[in-house]
């Protein structure tokens, strides 16, 4: 079993700081790194600090792309959908699947762990993704209940205003402009 390096081993909010320091110092300058960890009392190798700083900034890139990309993705799905919060919703689940598939993979490497506590583990990871899909289609349907009830209402107004079926039913149409489910951009419709 490989030892636990030093990093791992610092307390959790020491750790938060060796990664705030070594981010400010731009992913180097490893010397300034050495002597900020002996002034807080940690006597650690340039070449120790070196590698754990590459493997912070390797996370740090990884994260950083990740992100851009989810970013990106979050654009164009709203961009592509009609009821933007139903979309952000349904990135949210495949977010959480995403995570879902990473955590599946660590633990098929961890060896350490039986076959029943790692079913208990995948359970309990896929519990939010489902908890959010459900969100998401929720969203989805009350999203297109109150389109319908607004039709509904303007319907019933323009009728009461004596206006014949056939344009109250157009006006009901034109409320879909303004609400988020309908695939329209604008009152141009198109």
């Amino acid at each position: 079993m490989p030892s636990v390096s030093w990093y791992a081993k610092l307390p959790e909010a020491f750790r938060r700081a060796f990664v705030d320091e070594a981010a400010a110092r731009g992913w180097g300058d490893l010397d300034g790194l050495v002597a900020w960890l002996q002034g807080e009392g940690y006597d650690i190798r340039r070449s120790a600090v070196g590698e754990a700083v590459k493997k912070l900034h390797d996370e740090y890139d990884e994260t950083m792309s990740e992100m851009r990309a989810m970013a990106e993705l979050a654009r164009q799905i709203t961009e592509q959908d009609s009821d933007p919060t139903a979309a952000l919703n349904d990135l949210a689940g495949r977010l959480m699947t995403d995570q879902l598939v990473r955590a599946a993979k660590e633990l098929r490497a961890a060896e350490d762990l039986d076959i029943s506590d790692r079913i208990k583990l995948l359970q309990k990871l896929a519990m939010p993704i489902t908890q959010s899909q459900r969100a998401a289609v929720y969203a989805r349907r009350w999203s297109q209940e109150q389109r319908r009830e607004a039709e509904a209402a303007v319907r019933e107004a323009a009728l009461a205003a004596g206006l014949d079926d056939a344009t109250a039913e157009r006006v009901a149409s034109g409320v879909k402009i303004y609400l988020p489910d309908n695939g329209r951009r604008g009152a141009g419709g198109g």
